[in-house]
């Protein structure tokens, strides 16, 4: 069968943020807290970004994760700080912005993703979370031109471990499970597709969490450049 249609993952699959980002929570929240007047002992903050992570991680499978400021909602908590909107809507812009800016692109993420659409392949993006993140990131490095249709779970109401996003592509664009290949690097979300019949690609990374049921994936890759040759190997022979 003849491979139509190509789903990719967003974060840590097409981008990602710098190491360097990702190993600054404290002292980031700590500035992001500051700026809004909040001030606390270093400790402290430690214990809550450890709490308030292990709530978020508790609510997989739901979209409750993907609700605005979730994170910070779930660290005032555990800052025993009484929620205010303002604050909190300041310390949430100030890290969105920040985590958008300091985003970059996997090695060959462009190139693969135009590889696949001059095959005349049909893009779609499915990814765990909120819309006007998913569009920001795909503005800034001008991905939002070459995919066919994006599914954000918040908005769709679905995480992928649901399999209904994976679902509802094959029924809108009338695919057979077989014509479709996922590609990501979370074998508890992307690599679930193959449950409903989907070819699947696990893009193994040094940091990959697993929340929900691991399942195996079709072809393990280190390297988007490595998916050329999946594909290429799946097209029909004339």
């Amino acid at each position: 069968m003849t491979l139509r249609c190509v789903i990719f993952d967003l974060g840590e699959t097409l981008v990602e943020n710098t190491e360097t980002f990702m190993k600054s929570k404290v002292e980031r929240n700590m500035k992001y807290l500051e700026a809004a007047g909040i001030k606390l002992a270093e400790e402290d903050l430690k214990q809550a970004i450890k709490k308030a992570r292990e709530d978020i991680d508790n609510t997989h499978g739901t979209t409750k994760r993907f609700e605005r400021a979730a994170y910070y909602k779930a660290l005032f908590k555990h800052l025993n700080k009484d929620l205010d909107e303002r604050t909190l809507d300041k310390v949430y812009n100030m890290y969105t912005i920040e985590c958008i800016d300091d985003m970059k692109l996997l090695p060959n993420a462009l190139e693969v993703v135009i590889y696949c659409k001059e095959l005349g392949l049909k893009l779609i993006l499915i990814t765990n979370g909120r819309k006007d993140m998913t569009d920001a990131i795909l503005e800034k490095f001008g991905l939002e031109k070459y995919f066919d249709y994006v599914i954000t779970s918040y908005e769709f109401g679905h995480e992928k471990s649901s399999l209904e996003p994976f679902k509802h592509v094959l029924e809108k664009f009338g695919l057979q499970p077989k014509e479709c290949i996922v590609v990501g690097n979370r074998l508890d979300e992307d690599i679930a597709a193959k449950k409903v019949g989907m070819l699947t690609v696990w893009l193994k990374r040094d940091d990959d969490k697993i929340l929900g049921k691991a399942e195996e994936p079709d072809f393990t890759i280190t390297r988007l450049s490595e998916l050329k040759n999946i594909i290429e190997g799946q097209q029909e022979t004339l």
